[in-house]
C-alpha cells in the first residue's frame, strides 16, 4: 500500500478571518495548511519546511516583494505555486 502524497500550503497573513477560511477550505480538500503572521521580511516557515503552495496577503503584509523573492530563493520552496490574495 502506497502512502498518499501530502500537500502542504502556507498562508502568509495576520488576518484571522482569512486564516480561518483558508484552513477550513484546505481541510476539506485534504491539504495540510499552516499560517504565518510575518514578523520580519521573510517567514521562518519558508526555511524550515517545504510547501507546494504559498499564499501571500498583499493587503495586510508589508514588504510583499521581499517575501515573494524569499520564496523563490528558498531551497525547498522555489518551485511552490505562489498566489496573491488581495481585494
Amino acid at each position: 500500500m502506497t502512502k498518499a502524497a501530502e500537500i502542504r500550503a502556507l498562508l502568509v497573513t495576520p488576518d484571522p478571518w482569512l486564516v480561518s477560511n483558508f484552513t477550513a477550505a484546505c481541510r476539506e480538500l485534504g491539504i495540510d495548511a499552516q499560517s504565518s503572521a510575518v514578523d520580519g521580511e521573510i517567514p521562518e516557515e519558508l526555511d524550515q519546511a517545504k510547501y507546494e503552495a504559498v499564499l501571500v496577503d498583499f493587503d495586510t503584509v508589508p514588504k510583499t516583494p521581499a517575501i515573494m523573492g524569499g520564496i523563490r530563493e528558498s531551497r525547498g520552496n522555489r518551485t511552490a505555486l505562489v498566489f496573491a490574495v488581495a481585494t
